[in-house]
């Protein structure tokens, strides 16, 4: 496969990453108690979860967080 193109910042800047599958992406986002969006943060689809756990919920009131388990550490 070939790297995604440099005059659009190349792969890092896109948010594409290696993984075992390949070229991946991963989609990080907040939403409220119906479904819409409210936060959304692109990763490489090797970076970690946890390094997007903050930034989604920083700022923001609840009373209850459903997350993967991507996101769990005793930090957050």
């Amino acid at each position: 496969m070939l790297p995604a193109p440099q005059k659009s910042g190349g792969q890092e800047a896109q948010a594409l990453g290696r993984s075992r599958g390949g070229v991946s992406t991963k989609i990080h986002i907040t939403v409220d108690g119906l479904g819409n969006p409210l936060r959304l943060r692109l990763t490489a689809g090797q970076a970690s979860d946890l390094g997007q756990a903050i930034p989604l919920v920083d700022g923001l009131a609840f009373e209850r967080l459903i997350a993967d388990r991507g996101y769990a550490a005793q930090e957050f």
